[in-house]
């Protein structure tokens, strides 16, 4: 009876419980407001950040990230469809002596359709990627700061996606370095459930990195990684 019982409360636990971190402060995307239509506006966005990661097991090495960041950008709708955004982006580590990080960034945010926009620049990336934690650290938030490239986002009743290209390091002609970049999809299918209060998903995840180039004189081989998951 005690092993019925156990069994019966594994498989109910989905149902009324919850283990995953708010994390809707690094969200950052907006539709487009055409109520802003032809205005020029300024926003600074903060973020002070205590994250520990000392576990000390033999997986990976500890760390601790503590400090902040500042974001002031400037925005401009000039059409129902195109929002502009550009700005720069500075982050500093509490216990170094100056800015740990310092970049200018620019987005070009539009709306093809009312269930699909497409960014170019500075993409919505870290956690806004939605992916599980083994194939995209949160750590990258901290380490990273912001994506550039290309993002592709749908939304609708039976389905959502994130596809997105963050290029990372650009290689010239004879350069001894290599080109880096990170691509991936997440995509979430709608099973069962519409307008109902329980739901069946389909999720599916993907991401490839890749250093290399033809035109590089590092001397180093070419190196392309993958990794996916799925579930329900």
């Amino acid at each position: 009876m005690k092993r019925i019982l156990y069994v019966c409360l594994i498989l109910l636990s989905p149902f009324f419980s919850k283990a995953q971190i708010n994390n809707d402060i690094f969200y950052r995307y907006q539709p487009i407001d055409t109520i802003t239509k032809h205005q020029i506006r300024f926003q600074l966005e903060n973020m002070n950040f205590l994250q520990n990661n000392e576990y000390f097991n033999n997986l990976n090495d500890g760390i601790t990230f503590l400090g902040y960041n500042l974001n002031p950008f400037l925005s401009l709708v000039p059409d129902n469809h195109i929002k502009i955004e550009a700005g720069w982006f500075l982050q500093k580590y509490s216990g170094r002596d100056g800015i740990t990080l310092s970049k200018p960034w620019y987005r070009i945010q539009y709306n093809a359709t009312k269930n699909l926009d497409i960014i170019l620049g500075d993409i919505f990336g870290s956690m806004e990627h939605n992916l599980p934690e083994p194939l995209f650290t949160t750590d990258r938030y901290f380490l990273k700061g912001p994506e550039e490239g290309i993002q592709i986002l749908t939304k609708n009743i039976f389905f959502n996606g994130d596809i997105w290209l963050n290029w990372e390091n650009f290689l010239l002609p004879g350069e001894p370095v290599k080109e880096e970049f990170t691509m991936g999809g997440n995509i979430c299918l709608l099973i069962y459930g519409r307008n109902k209060d329980f739901k069946i998903l389909l999720p599916l995840t993907g991401m490839a990195m890749h250093k290399g180039g033809q035109g590089t004189t590092s001397g180093e081989s070419l190196q392309t990684y993958f990794n996916s998951s799925s579930g329900i």
